[in-house]
């Protein structure tokens, strides 16, 4: 049953943003200086959903006889989901940078020392009829979450001689869901000649899951598939969960490049890079399910799976976030 006659579903958002940042810069003494800043903010979004099916309604009209395309029925049937979000950031934030010496007689060596905390609170609610199953179109579970992190960094720019310099940095992070990480990259430019320069770099890094990859709602999608086992090709019910055991996305990263000045104002920079992402937060698709069932893959009774009924036909489909992808990029950046 198509309830188009309820009026055309659609939905209306507003989202409504502010940040405030207060601080201060300067110097303490000639050779160092400092950075310090507060930051608040937070992000709103209202969403209501106009013209959903009532289940409820649906049975109502249906069991007292009201034909549920007249202008009662449709009433009848009418539903309005909502769905209330927010997500709140504070954030402490200072460095303190200083010389600490001419090394190798190439130039001042410059050091920089600094640390962060932040608390991010996320809040995602649906409306009781939605969070019950009795919204046709529409289905999620209310999600809260909330996390603080703390991190400590470093960078250190060394002049090796006259022509060349090394960089140093460094990131320890430690968060309070999931653990701590720690990022360091080294760097090195080297000018070979008045007009061409030579660079390297290496870096490692982390990505942490976001709230509300970890605490989202369960969400319900009407997807187009095939199953494989029984050759039917329709829209399967299927519910995606984000997943509270996430862990954070790893990368490596490794660059060349070169910048050629063949005329005063005019150059030619061209660089390699090369990154590599472990761990990726995927969510799989449906049809994806459907061939790892059809393969004979074991599912996760708790996690992404396929429900089938006594006939073997799909009843249900559940997916869910996980660290499973790998990302390799390789390319040539000419400028």
């Amino acid at each position: 049953y198509r309830w188009t006659n309820i009026g055309p579903r659609n939905n209306f958002v507003a989202d409504t943003q502010w940040d405030a940042v207060a601080g201060f810069r300067g110097d303490f003494t000639d050779t160092v200086s400092f950075d310090f800043y507060a930051q608040m903010g937070q992000y709103d979004s209202y969403d209501v959903g106009n013209y959903y099916l009532s289940y409820p309604g649906l049975d109502y009209v249906l069991n007292n006889g009201v034909d549920p395309f007249s202008a009662a029925g449709a009433f009848a049937m009418r539903a309005q989901p909502t769905q209330d979000n927010m997500t709140k950031q504070n954030k402490l934030y200072a460095h303190v940078q200083f010389d600490t010496g001419d090394l190798f007689g190439a130039g001042e060596a410059v050091g920089l020392v600094g640390g962060e905390y932040a608390e991010i609170e996320y809040e995602n609610l649906y409306d009781p009829a939605s969070e019950g199953g009795l919204i046709g179109g529409s289905a999620g579970n209310s999600s809260a979450g909330e996390r603080d992190f703390s991190s400590i960094f470093f960078e250190w720019l060394l002049p090796v001689t006259e022509q060349s310099e090394l960089n140093i940095a460094g990131r320890f992070d430690d968060y309070s869901d999931f653990g701590s990480a720690f990022s360091p990259t080294i760097s090195y430019n080297i000018n070979v000649m008045d007009n061409l320069s030579l660079r390297a770099r290496w870096g490692q890094g982390f990505k942490a899951p976001s709230l509300s990859d970890l605490f989202g709602p369960e969400t319900f999608s009407a997807e187009d598939a095939v199953d494989p086992i029984t050759g039917v090709s329709r829209q399967f019910d299927t519910y995606y969960n984000t997943n509270p055991n996430l862990d954070a996305e790893d990368s490596q990263s490794f660059s060349l490049g070169a910048n050629w000045e063949y005329f005063d104002g005019h150059s030619v920079d061209l660089a390699f890079y090369m990154v590599e992402v472990d761990d990726i937060i995927t969510t799989p698709s449906a049809q994806s399910l459907l061939y790892a069932d059809a393969a004979g893959i074991s599912f996760d009774p708790a996690g992404s799976r396929v429900l089938r009924l006594p006939n073997n036909n799909v009843d249900q489909i559940f997916s869910f976030s996980e660290n499973g992808g790998k990302l390799e990029v390789n390319g040539i950046d000419l400028q």
